[in-house]
């Protein structure tokens, strides 16, 4: 009988101290999803449950698409219906802001683009060392090379002999000695140097726009379509019709996170690439199979948050309460609990790939010749400019000592005429008198 009343105290206890609240969303990874039992685990279930809430899920079948009557479909529906308490997670914009209030920012995200990884085939070492010296032929090597040792010994001549430039102008104390410095035999070499280094390579939103080869999926009805919607961008506009292009060819509806990345995981290498946001995308390229990766890193654009209903007294509550969980590190360990890498260290770099089936074109000699022929073009025109501006200098000293001896000339003759009148004067016996 004792067991029996503590066993209703617990429960009576348990229900006052956790509201109950009903909560729509979208089944999302790693925020909220089913496990094998059919039970709500994720992130959100353990975060609400920490802030003293007791959560019932409605499962939303969008995030919220706004109609031409003026409703709402998705959580956004689910809340200004009141079907739901609250909703989320959902990009904070303008437009459902004038429906519904916003929590607290809960997490800080940007569109990503994500692709599958190329099947893992072990190369030779010979192989992974030749990778570099790949794009080009030998011969092309060493026409680099010695275009690197021609460039660079015409900057220094220039340099050193032009007397428009810092080694001169340092000379007549016109600039300082670090300036003197700047096209020095060896800052010459390190300058052409630089400006051969490859800076990288990855597929980014303008390739994808123009490249037919590779399709483009996207959640239907979130705000990141909307942005390719909406944009007056003609990229952006692009990509907006191959999204709508590849959504028809493909005959699928992919209207969750879910839907979207097993489609990529079950196509060819390279022929599709998915557009999403940062924190979905680096949790599924941080989970198994581990056969996806970002192509480019997440720039923070927007927010998502909690949506309540207009007016909600219950808005203001969760508001604090999620502040608490941020400012204790309590949502940070939940983050770092749920997202925990299941895949290597080692980053995936798409630049080292040889795709199997594809052919690979070397960079001849033939190739560079337009190049070339540019480069040689420069250092001619360099070396006239150069010699002009010496010829011009030389006659600007010339002009200027020439002056100085006329002014010299003149000065002497007219002491000499000085001297001859005061010769005149002193034979007659005085001087000459005014």
């Amino acid at each position: 009988m004792e067991a029996l009343t503590w066993m209703l105290f617990g429960i009576i206890f348990s229900l006052v101290q956790c509201k109950e609240l009903t909560f729509s969303t979208v089944l999302n990874e790693p925020y909220i999803y089913k496990d094998a039992d059919g039970q709500y685990v994720g992130m959100l279930p353990e975060l609400f449950s920490e802030m003293g809430y007791n959560v019932t899920v409605t499962e939303a079948d969008v995030y919220g698409q706004l109609l031409p009557n003026g409703s709402w479909t998705g959580m956004m529906g689910d809340v200004i219906n009141k079907n739901a308490d609250f909703a989320g997670p959902l990009t904070v914009v303008g437009r459902r802001a004038e429906h519904v209030d916003f929590s607290s920012l809960f997490t800080a995200v940007g569109p990503v683009i994500l692709m599958r990884k190329p099947p893992n085939e072990s190369k030779p070492l010979r192989e992974k060392l030749s990778l570099p010296f790949r794009p080009m032929e030998l011969s092309a090597w060493l026409m680099l090379i010695l275009a690197l040792l021609v460039t660079g010994t015409v900057l220094y001549i220039i340099s050193h002999f032009n007397p428009y430039e810092w080694r001169r102008m340092a000379k007549d104390r016109e600039a300082s000695l670090r300036e003197q410095e700047s096209f020095t035999c060896l800052n010459s070499f390190w300058f052409i140097l630089s400006a051969l280094a490859l800076q990288g390579y990855a597929r980014a939103p303008r390739d994808l726009a123009n490249n037919d080869q590779i399709g483009i999926g996207i959640l239907r009805f979130g705000t990141t379509e909307k942005m390719f919607e909406e944009s007056s961008d003609p990229i952006d506009k692009r990509i907006y019709e191959k999204i709508i292009k590849t959504r028809k060819e493909m005959k699928k509806q992919l209207n969750t996170t879910k839907d979207l990345v097993n489609y990529l995981r079950s196509r060819e290498y390279s022929d599709f690439a998915a557009i999403m946001e940062s924190d979905a995308a680096t949790f599924v390229t941080n989970t198994l199979p581990c056969n996806l990766y970002m192509v480019t890193e997440g720039i923070v654009t927007k927010g998502t948050g909690f949506a309540f209903e207009k007016g909600s007294s219950l808005q203001r509550e969760f508001n604090m309460n999620l502040l608490k969980a941020q400012e204790s590190g309590l949502q940070r360990k939940l983050e770092k609990r749920w997202t925990r890498s299941k895949c290597s260290a080692a980053a995936y770099n798409p630049m080292l790939y040889d795709e199997t089936n594809r052919v690979v074109y070397f960079v001849g000699l033939a190739d560079l010749a337009g190049a070339l022929l540019i480069l040689i073009v420069a250092i001619v025109l360099g070396g006239i400019v150069t010699i002009a501006e010496i010829c011009i200098y030389k006659c600007a000293e010339t002009t200027v000592d020439d002056d100085d001896v006329d002014d010299h000339v003149r000065a002497n003759q007219r002491l000499d005429a000085s001297d001859m009148l005061l010769a005149v004067d002193s034979k007659k016996g005085g001087a000459t008198q005014v």
